[in-house]
């Protein structure tokens, strides 16, 4: 794929699920365009959330890893626990080469032992799941899960506002080559 144009055949690679595995559904989503960039996901005639979860996908992994720990970070004050914000931390120097994957491995124990700890709490509960999970892996299914998980514990009434933080935020990142 040339940086910053999605076709068709980009779009099937990613074996997205059997709703868009038709070549026709996937050209009127394109509406005839050869190509679309990656601000032009927004415009889809989809669900936010399946924006998202193309603009997560097309991410790579290191952004994909980032972006987790972006989302995370955005509900870990639901949870409340130092844990957490240490294994986003730690995930993030991991990301830089500055982690060994055993103190990652730590972390994401640590962050997962807060999760059980705040179960009692629906919110908190999975706030704290996905600080682990971030921390734990990044393949863009579960970065995902983490920002769906994330956007739906913001809170309800928040829930679209913070999809669409997330696909911003996912495009932005696909802009910027980061």
């Amino acid at each position: 794929m040339k940086r910053g144009k999605i076709t068709i055949e980009s779009v099937l690679a990613l074996n997205p699920c059997e709703d868009y595995d038709d070549e026709h559904v996937l050209q009127k989503l394109l509406n005839g365009r050869k190509y679309i960039t990656y601000r032009d996901i927004g415009t889809l005639g989809i669900s936010v959330g399946d924006k998202l979860r193309l603009a997560v996908r097309l991410l790579t992994e290191k952004q994909q890893h980032i972006y987790a720990c972006d989302c995370a970070e955005r509900v870990l004050h639901i949870a409340g626990d130092a844990r957490c914000d240490e294994a986003i931390r730690v995930k993030r120097l991991w990301v830089d080469g500055k982690a060994t994957d055993e103190e990652l491995k730590l972390a994401t124990r640590d962050a997962r032992a807060a999760w059980y700890a705040c179960y009692a709490s629906e919110a908190a509960s999975y706030a704290v799941w996905d600080a682990a999970s971030a921390a734990a892996c990044a393949v863009s299914d579960a970065a995902s899960d983490a920002a769906s998980d994330a956007a739906r514990y913001a809170g309800s009434a928040k829930y679209e506002q913070e999809q669409q933080w997330q696909l911003d935020h996912a495009i932005e990142m696909l802009e910027k080559g980061e």
